[in-house]
This record gives C-alpha cells, sequence and structure tokens, in this order.
C-alpha cells in the first residue's frame, strides 16, 4: 500500500496512533505538498503504489500543475537510469516533439539515483504540451519516481513556456527527498 511505500516529511499518514519510529522497510521521504495543494489521486496496481497532488482548485481530470509520487514494488537494486529510458519512449510515441534534458545521476540516501526534464510540445491525445522534471531512485527492494508536471497550450519546443528559474525552484523540493530503511541502520527511519 501507498502509505508504507513513502511518507511526507511534515505530514504523516500512517494509520492514527502510530508512532514515528515505526515506519517499516524501504520508504520515500518527500518534502510536503506546495501550500494549497491537496491529493487527486491514490491507486495501487500492476506492483506500481501512485498518489498524485494538484493545486487546491483543480482536479485529477483538469490540472495545470501536478506532483506525482510512484513506487515500483519488487524492483531491487532497479537503475533510474532504466526507468528514465522507458518513460522517454512512452512519451516519445505520444509526444509531437520530445525533448529531454538529462539532470545528471548521482546518489540520494547512499542509493543510485537520476534527474531528467522532459519537454513535450504537444500530448497528441489531449492536444496540451507538458513539462515535466523526473527524479527516480533506485532502493534496494523498491524504484522510487517524483514527478513535477506542467501542462498547458502545447508550445514550440525550441520555446518552452517554463523558464530555467522554475525548472530549478522544482530542482530544489527534489533535493529534499530521501529514502530510509528500517533495516538499514545508515539510513533509519523517521
Amino acid at each position: 500500500m501507498v502509505r508504507r511505500a513513502f511518507l511526507v516529511l511534515g505530514f504523516f499518514w500512517l494509520a492514527p496512533g502510530l508512532a514515528q519510529g515505526a515506519l517499516k522497510g524501504e520508504n520515500l521521504l518527500v518534502p510536503p505538498m506546495p501550500a494549497g495543494w491537496k491529493k487527486s489521486y491514490e491507486g495501487s496496481g500492476n506492483g506500481i503504489d501512485m498518489v498524485a497532488y494538484v493545486p487546491a482548485n483543480e482536479s485529477a481530470d483538469a490540472w495545470t500543475q501536478q506532483i506525482t509520487i510512484a513506487v515500483y514494488g519488487g524492483h531491487n537494486n532497479a537503475k533510474p537510469r532504466d526507468l528514465q529510458q522507458i518513460v522517454t519512449n512512452g512519451l516519445g510515441q505520444n509526444c509531437e516533439a520530445l525533448h529531454v534534458e538529462d539532470r545528471g545521476a548521482g546518489t540520494i540516501s547512499g542509493l543510485p539515483a537520476g534527474r531528467w526534464v522532459t519537454y513535450c510540445s504537444r500530448l497528441k491525445q489531449l492536444n496540451l504540451g507538458e513539462i515535466t522534471f523526473h527524479q527516480a531512485v533506485g532502493g534496494h527492494s523498491h524504484l522510487f519516481l517524483v514527478q513535477r508536471t506542467w501542462r498547458g497550450n502545447a508550445f514550440d519546443i525550441s520555446r518552452p513556456p517554463i523558464d530555467q528559474a522554475t525548472i530549478g525552484q522544482w530542482e530544489q523540493y527534489f533535493n529534499q527527498a530521501a529514502v530510509c530503511d528500517s533495516a538499514d541502520p545508515g539510513r533509519p527511519c523517521p
């Protein structure tokens, strides 16, 4: 269940009465959502637990901004770059024009991580443009993906409507993510 796979720092989604320090296994820790955002979707299927957030005046079906957190269970020591390739290939089939900006590889909580930004000029099925900052972390038992997305009018791929300063602000959010593991004293859970 998603509640066991990740935790929003500052907002504990665990069952009432469950004390801090009770997280078991490997968990993604993310900072609180932006002020005024709400959960728009939560679901599980095919080994993936997912939750999405949008601004308060938007919905799961009609949004201009979204933060999505996905946990892929059973992907022991998966490589974030493999997920990047899968995501990029899928977008390549669904975008009129696609540009991928690699933001580098590194580690988060000692685990392999990768970041990239996709610029989709127009999603064919929606006739809308989309820009997404992706961060993947390959855990010992899960693969974690956090995404921050803007969606709006289709755009010329050479002139995206989101500037690098905004992308930098999104990146600051991602810099706060961590992974804890109750079985690893080097990455204790709160």
